[in-house]
């Protein structure tokens, strides 16, 4: 029950609160990605109210691209509703809760067998989303392998990097699937 709540704290350690002052137009400047079954922050304009909100605030506070979204304006669990609460402003200001993600290390030899995991690139095409794991890939073996209090690579998660290469997914998917030796880096947002 001890590493539950340690896993939890965690989590919570990662969240951040931001109070938004919206732009003379209305709106936040920012850009939101749905990932799976969350929001993370895409993009934002030089001008927009995320960049003065970092500008104006220690680094620790600074929303960072790929922050997952967990609550705004009060509102969590309901993306659709999330959303709505992002484009439709009522108030001069917005209340965001965000989370970021854990960056981990995966280096796999797959030993002629195969990954075992299910991709998706989104957006720009820039990271790939694991979108599941097969049972009896390398991965599952992986995971399974890990320390209790390491982290796991399951759906949701977000593949940033493969063999040095970054920014470009397909063809980091073709690395994925082509070479044996696999070195990614993964942003993890779920509870370690």
């Amino acid at each position: 029950h001890g590493e539950e709540e340690d896993c939890y704290e965690d989590a919570l350690e990662r969240e951040y609160e931001v109070l938004l002052d919206c732009l003379p137009e209305g709106g936040l400047g920012l850009n939101v990605r749905r990932i799976g079954d969350r929001l993370v922050v895409g993009h934002f304009d030089a001008d927009s109210a995320i960049a003065h909100w970092n500008n104006n605030n220690p680094e620790e506070l600074e929303v960072n691209c790929l922050d997952e979204l967990i609550e705004v304006d009060g509102v969590c669990d309901d993306l659709v509703f999330m959303l709505r609460n992002l484009t439709i402003r009522k108030a001069p200001q917005t209340r965001l809760v965000l989370r970021r993600p854990v960056r981990f290390d995966v280096s796999i030899h797959k030993k002629g067998r195969e990954l075992g995991i299910g991709l998706k690139s989104k957006g720009t095409g820039k990271v790939l989303v694991v979108s599941c794991l097969y049972p009896g890939g390398v991965m599952e073996a992986w995971n399974a392998d890990g320390a209790p209090d390491e982290p796991v690579v399951e759906a949701g998660d977000i593949i940033v990097e493969v063999n040095g290469v970054s920014g470009r997914a397909p063809e980091m998917a073709q690395i994925l699937v082509n070479e044996r030796e696999i070195d990614m880096v993964v942003w993890h947002y779920g509870v370690l």
